[in-house]
């Protein structure tokens, strides 16, 4: 017979196969490798000398489909995205740590209108449809890739390069119709320093940061040619003046017209490890410049803008066994200020004509104040694979904007917050993992949506800037209603047969609902869902 020594034995390698000997490769996910050290996503590619664990990548297939009239005022109540990504953290030597990732998302939705721009977001002014009513399909293509690599060079003294590449093409498919080209790339460069100490060891980093994006427009007719399309220039709140479309101005018929935009910016990180705790902090400042037009005598430079951007994120983790818990803090602003130009067309003794500027008008000022507070608790932590994720986060968004066109002009201050709940679980089976995961989240904002002010008695001859209300109370409305969301989602993931891959395959679904309908809005819920297909290796 067999002794109960050997019987318990048995029984304990039983449940350790069951549970955990299966197949190592099940117990890895990406992305709690990703935020086991901040050091792997910030700016400084130094920092991912520190990646300490095995070669671990993803590669994800996906797509989307939304539906619902709760939606920004650019926004689509009707698309469908398809997105394909892969990410790799790799370590090539033992001084050398390579990061990459590419993307490539197809978006196409319908019944849109509104900007020009891919996303109105941080702009310094806004080109926008003076019409509800040629409402169309846009579609968009955005390429995105990273690489980055971090290398020891002596002692725990490294150094490190990241480049970002984003390459977008943009295009509503109705008149008035555009065209958007992006080009968005960051350059960074940094060092990493430890300082060893028995008492606090201290780590400190540097790194460079230079960042250029170009997004260029241009504006055509397919159909009729008598008809006549006009668009706001928004200075802000939708407030500015009206252009025609035509062979002059903003809109410039048949004229690709680039927004061009470079930072220049410098980071500070300071990390502390003292196991069970880890503090990170960073501190990034950057100077954006740029303008709209074509910087030659020839041709005409619209308007200039520049920012001061600044944004300190730190997180705070404590291990402990096999838990993991974190509080992670970003705070950042931008106060941008756009000028118009004023200028003259004349012409040379050659017939040429150029144009000479005279001083600028400040059109805006916009200040952007964003931040995030948001705490992690990762529990039951096997290898690389946590058995409970709960997440609890409060954002918020302030916004203050002041447009102007003397002697009038006009101011908004919105401010929102956002309060999230998650929890996901992974369930070890013998041939896969289980993950179920649960999300809500309620939203409330408040503030005026415009307030007209003058800085003198305007004459009978002046006339009030041009205004988009439509847009500006459904924007004001979305951003300030109370409104919650809850999603879902369950995934199974599984060793591909004769093969070293952790596929997956996810479904999930989410819930957007505001309290009330409001006059502006297309709707007060969004509904959408995403299938996914995807591996890690």
């Amino acid at each position: 017979m067999f002794s109960p020594r050997l019987i318990s034995i048995s029984v304990i390698l039983a449940v350790a196969s069951l549970c955990y000997g299966q197949d190592s490769l099940l117990l890895r996910d990406y992305q709690f490798v990703k935020r086991t050290d901040a050091w792997l996503t910030s700016q400084n590619a130094a920092g991912l000398t520190r990646f300490s664990h095995s070669a671990i990548s993803e590669a994800e297939l996906s797509l989307k489909k939304s539906k619902g009239g709760l939606v920004d005022w650019y926004q689509s109540p009707d698309f469908l995205q398809a997105t394909a990504n892969v990410e790799s953290f790799t370590r090539i030597s033992q001084h050398a740590v390579v990061f990459g990732a590419m993307t490539y998302d197809n978006f196409s939705g319908h019944d849109m209108a509104g900007t020009a721009f891919i996303s109105p977001d941080h702009k310094p002014f806004d080109i926008v449809e003076d019409s509800l009513v040629n409402t169309g399909t846009k579609h968009r293509d955005t390429y995105r890739l990273t690489g980055a690599v971090g290398v020891d060079l002596w002692r725990g003294l490294a150094a490190g390069i990241r480049l970002d590449y984003t390459a977008a093409n943009y295009a509503k498919y109705k008149d008035l119709r555009h065209k958007s080209k992006l080009m968005d790339m960051t350059l960074t460069t940094g060092i990493l320093l430890p300082l060893t100490s028995s008492v606090l060891p201290l780590t400190v980093g540097a790194n460079y940061l230079y960042r250029r994006t170009t997004e260029s427009l241009v504006f055509s007719l397919y159909g009729r040619e008598d008809k006549v399309y006009k668009s706001l220039i928004d200075y802000g709140t939708f407030m500015g003046r009206v252009e025609q479309f035509g062979s002059s101005g903003f809109t410039d018929k048949g004229q690709e017209m680039p927004l061009v935009d470079d930072y220049n910016g410098a980071s500070l990180q300071l990390s502390i490890d003292h196991y069970p705790l880890s503090i990170f902090s960073s501190l990034t400042y950057a100077r954006r410049n740029g303008y709209y037009g074509r910087k030659s005598p020839y041709t005409i430079t619209y308007s200039n803008h520049h920012a001061d951007l600044l944004t300190y994120d730190a997180r705070l983790s404590w291990s402990i066994r096999r838990s993991m818990f974190s509080a992670d803090l970003i705070l950042s602003s931008e106060n941008l200020e756009n000028q118009a130009n004023t200028y003259r067309e004349l012409s040379n003794e050659s017939g040429a004509y150029y144009y000479e500027y005279y001083d600028p008008v400040k059109t805006a000022n916009k200040l952007w104040k964003n931040g995030q507070f948001a705490l992690t608790a990762d529990l039951g932590i096997n290898g690389d694979l946590p058995a409970w994720t709960l997440m609890a986060s409060l954002d918020w968004k302030n916004r203050q904007q002041t447009s102007y066109l003397y002697p009038y002009y006009r101011r908004q201050h919105l401010h929102s917050t956002k309060a999230t709940l998650s929890a996901t679980r992974h369930l070890l089976t013998p041939k896969g993992v289980w993950t179920f995961s649960l999300s809500a989240a309620y939203q409330k904002g408040r503030g005026e949506p415009y307030t007209d002010l003058t800085f003198a008695e305007p004459s009978s001859k002046q006339m009030a800037p041009a205004t988009m209300d439509a847009w500006l109370w459904r924007e004001y409305q979305y951003f300030v209603a109370p409104q919650y969301t809850v999603g879902g989602s369950i995934a199974y993931a599984f060793v591909f047969p004769q093969t070293r891959l952790k596929t997956h395959v996810s479904l999930s679904a989410t819930h957007h609902k505001a309290n009330q309908t409001y006059e502006y809005n297309n709707g007060k819920d969004c509904t959408s869902m995403a299938l996914a297909v995807g591996c890690a290796f």
